[in-house]
C-alpha cells in the first residue's frame, strides 16, 4: 500500500472513532436589540462574556433549526430596558428589567451585566441550566483569526458561513470559505495567476482547548506546469487567542529537480498580548530527500498581528519570513525577508 492511501485510512480511522467529540453543546441564542445599544462591538463584548458560560451568541438565525435557539429581546421600557427570551414557540423563559443608569456604565461593564443577566434568565429554566457552564461574568478573548497564522492553519476552524480573505505582499490572494463550523475550502493565487492553490480543512474537538485537524494543502503550476501537494494532520493545544499547533505530513513534490515525496514537520504558536496585537510564529523543517532536492529545508515566519475590528475584522501581520538551506544559520543559503499579510473576515458571518 502506498505513503498516500496509508494516509488517507488512518484519517478515516482517527475521524470515525473522534467524530462524537465534535458536537457543541452550547446554548444557542440570537439577540434583537430595538435599543441602539447592543452594536457589533458590544457584541463582541458580550460574547466574550457568554462563551465561558455555554452561551452562542449567533448573529443569525438558521430558521430551518429555529428550534435550535433562544431569541433574545432587548427594547426600551420607559426610563429603563426590558431583556427577555423566548424559545421558538414564543414561550417566555423569563425576563428583566434594565435600570437606565446602565448607559452611564463603560461598554465592558454593559457587556459584563447583560451577559450575566442573560445567562441568569437561562438558568431559570432547568433544562437549559444543566447546559451551562458559568454565570456570565468570565470573560474570554474572541480572536477572528484563530484558524491560520502568517500562513500555516491551526486546528480551529472558520464558523459557518464566515468569509476569510487573506494576501501577502499585495502580490499573492487567497479566500477561505466555512462550509460548515468544521470544514472549510479556500483557495488562492498570484497577480500573475501563477501558481494556483486549493486548500480543505476539516477539523473538531477533541477536548476543552484541544482540537485535530486534517487537510490539504495542492499547488498547481499553470502556464509552467508543477504540482506541490502536502497532505497533513495538525492538533492545536490551548484556546482560539493562546495556543500552539505541531503539524505533519507528506509532501509530494514534481517541481523541476526536486521531485519526489518526503516528511514535512511544522510547529506554530499564537500569543495574545492584549485584545488586538498577537504574537504569531510558525515553522517548517523538511529533511533532507528526493521532494526537495537533496536539500534540507527550514523556513518560516515570526512577527505579530495587529487587529482592527469596525464593521468587519481585519489584521495586519508584520515581521521576518526566513528560508534556510542545509547547514544553520551561518549558511550563505540563509535569507531573512520582511514579510507583511492582510488579512479581512467579512462580519463575523455572512
Amino acid at each position: 500500500m502506498n505513503p498516500m492511501k496509508k494516509i488517507s485510512l488512518l484519517i478515516l480511522l482517527v475521524l470515525s472513532s473522534q467524530w462524537s467529540f465534535a458536537q457543541s453543546n452550547a446554548v444557542k441564542i440570537i439577540v434583537s436589540d430595538s435599543t441602539g445599544l447592543i452594536n457589533i462591538e458590544m457584541k463582541e463584548i458580550m460574547k466574550g462574556y457568554l462563551s465561558p458560560a455555554g452561551v452562542d451568541n449567533e448573529d443569525y438565525l438558521d430558521f430551518t433549526k429555529r428550534c435550535e435557539y433562544y431569541i433574545t429581546d432587548f427594547k426600551p421600557k420607559a426610563s429603563d430596558f426590558e431583556l427577555s427570551i423566548r424559545n421558538c414557540e414564543r414561550e417566555l423563559i423569563g425576563k428583566k428589567t434594565i435600570y437606565g443608569e446602565i448607559k452611564l456604565t463603560n461598554k465592558d461593564a454593559m457587556g459584563k451585566a447583560l451577559a450575566a443577566e442573560i445567562v441568569a434568565i437561562l438558568k431559570s429554566d432547568s433544562s437549559i441550566a444543566q447546559m451551562l457552564k458559568g454565570d456570565g461574568t468570565e470573560q474570554v478573548l474572541v480572536n477572528h483569526h484563530s484558524s491560520r497564522h502568517y500562513f500555516s492553519p491551526s486546528a480551529y476552524n472558520l464558523e459557518k458561513g464566515e468569509l476569510y480573505y487573506s494576501t501577502y505582499f499585495g502580490l499573492a490572494h487567497e479566500l477561505q470559505y466555512g462550509f460548515t463550523d468544521n470544514f472549510s475550502l479556500g483557495g488562492g493565487t498570484t497577480v500573475g495567476l501563477f501558481p494556483i492553490w486549493v486548500t480543505p480543512k476539516l477539523s473538531f474537538e477533541l477536548a476543552e482547548d484541544v482540537r485535530f485537524a486534517v487537510g490539504d494543502l495542492f499547488v498547481s503550476g499553470t502556464y509552467a506546469p508543477f504540482i506541490v501537494n502536502v497532505a497533513y494532520g495538525a492538533i492545536t493545544f490551548g484556546s482560539a487567542s493562546n495556543n500552539v499547533t505541531f503539524s505533519g505530513g507528506l509532501l509530494n513534490s514534481s517541481f523541476q529537480n526536486m521531485t519526489g515525496s518526503g516528511a514535512v514537520l511544522n510547529f506554530s504558536t499564537m500569543q495574545s498580548f492584549t485584545r488586538y496585537v498577537y504574537l504569531l510564529s510558525e515553522n517548517y523543517f523538511v529533511p533532507r530527500g528526493t521532494s526537495t532536492g537533496n536539500q534540507q529545508i527550514f523556513a518560516g515566519f515570526t512577527g505579530v498581528r495587529f487587529i482592527q475590528k469596525k464593521k468587519d475584522v481585519s489584521s495586519f501581520q508584520l515581521g521576518i519570513a526566513y528560508f534556510l538551506l542545509d547547514n544553520g544559520f551561518t549558511d550563505p543559503n540563509f535569507i531573512p525577508l520582511p514579510a507583511v499579510s492582510y488579512t479581512l473576515k467579512f462580519g463575523n458571518k455572512i
